[in-house]
């Protein structure tokens, strides 16, 4: 029943990959966050990096060898990694992908290792991660040593997931949840935090205006790609996880469709 389960799993993603690349021609919503220029930057996002450990969930967890046949593709193809930094100048980048990171977890020691070994002079890795700052040093998630070195390396920007994670149409704690965790990634790091990825993708317009007191960006957890007329506080993903085969994930990182 498993096999058949994952497997109609991944039938439904192709079939929704399909028609996420139909309609991105147009946009998504009349007059607003998608605009009907074909130019489309994907953030792609991922969760864990290796096999499933018995924590958190089995479909979240990318492989080793998945994520470097993924980073290999970007390479090989041309691609220009780029940070929150750069989306208000993306049309400077040759075919832009934004890589992201959600949570801290562990395992994303793996990816950063992976995407060092990859450095030359024709690719510049670069990677986002979101962290949840209230869960650094805890068990399974990454140290204020480990996120240093990966900011320092220059492939790493630290961006924030809030200090708990918490629920920001719930919580009226925003001093805490957005501007401590702010501080925190700024200290460690000694560089700017810009952006914020919605705890379980949740907001609402009074996250919205909270948000905007502390960051130029907000990531919500909506499928789709971004370009320069997207509203910087609902920037669209795309989810990376075990059922992405490398043929889907070449429909993710399409950056034009002509």
């Amino acid at each position: 029943m498993k096999g058949k389960h994952g497997h109609y799993h991944l039938l439904l993603r192709v079939v929704f990959i399909s028609l996420l690349v139909i309609f991105t021609w147009k946009p998504m919503e009349p007059g607003a966050e998608e605009s009907a220029d074909p130019f489309r930057v994907p953030i792609l996002t991922y969760t864990a990096i290796g096999n499933y450990e018995g924590r958190g969930t089995t479909e979240l967890y990318v492989t080793d060898k998945n994520f470097k046949l993924q980073m290999e593709y970007l390479k090989a193809s041309g691609y220009t990694p780029i940070t929150f930094d750069d989306l208000q100048n993306v049309r400077k980048f040759n075919k832009p992908v934004l890589i992201a990171f959600i949570g801290g977890d562990q395992t994303v020691w793996k990816a950063y290792q992976i995407l060092q070994n990859m450095e030359e002079d024709e690719f510049q890795a670069k990677a986002t991660l979101f962290m949840i700052v209230g869960q650094i040093g805890e068990k399974n998630r990454l140290s204020e040593n480990q996120l240093k070195e990966m900011s320092d390396s220059g492939i790493f920007s630290m961006q924030s997931n809030t200090f708990t994670n918490a629920d920001l149409t719930v919580t009226n704690n925003f001093p805490h949840e957005l501007g401590d965790s702010k501080q925190k990634l700024t200290e460690i790091t000694g560089k700017k935090v810009n952006a914020i990825a919605y705890p379980l993708g949740k907001y609402d317009i009074n996250a919205v205006k909270e948000v905007k007191k502390y960051y130029q960006y907000g990531l919500t957890d909506s499928a789709g790609f971004v370009n320069e007329k997207t509203d910087p506080y609902k920037l669209r993903r795309l989810r990376v996880d075990v059922y992405t085969t490398l043929a889907l994930f070449k429909e993710f990182v399409h950056p034009r469709l002509e």
